[in-house]
């Protein structure tokens, strides 16, 4: 059973290596329409991130396949392509940003990065640490309301 890495939250920049292409730049985002970023699949932890590319394609990949994003990519070979390039000048562009300033430009609705996100709370394995955590909130609610 895999582990979510706490470093991969909505905004972050990341190197994402997703088949044959080469590690890609990319950010970290919400997806929209179940307003989540992370979630499991057969036992893996998998982020939404969203590619710096022409196209700002997306897909949801394993943290192993994540690294922080820095100004030397990890492991590419060879002359990039000019599409890549483009990617890594965005990415550099946006390393003095604000995790939320980055999604707002990728066109991320605020209403949708103000929100809690579902997935934030189950980044832990341990489902004791969940009931914890909510019979803890669940007492901070009902003193405040006296």
């Amino acid at each position: 059973m895999s582990r979510q890495q706490a470093w991969l939250q909505p905004g972050m920049l990341v190197w994402a290596k997703m088949l044959e292409f080469p590690w890609w730049p990319a950010i970290i985002t919400i997806r929209e329409e179940k307003g989540r970023f992370i979630t499991r699949s057969k036992g893996v932890w998998i982020y939404h991130i969203q590619f710096l590319d022409e196209l700002l394609s997306y897909t949801w990949l394993p943290g192993s396949n994540l690294r922080p994003f820095t100004l030397n990519p990890p492991c590419n070979d060879g002359d990039m392509a000019p599409d890549w390039e483009e990617a890594f000048v965005r990415a550099e562009s946006m390393i003095d940003m604000t995790p939320v300033d980055r999604l707002l430009s990728l066109g991320l609705a605020p209403d949708i990065i103000e929100k809690p996100v579902p997935g934030a709370a189950d980044l832990t394995d341990s489902e004791e640490e969940r009931r914890k955590a909510q019979a803890s909130s669940s007492r901070n609610t009902s003193s405040s309301s006296s």
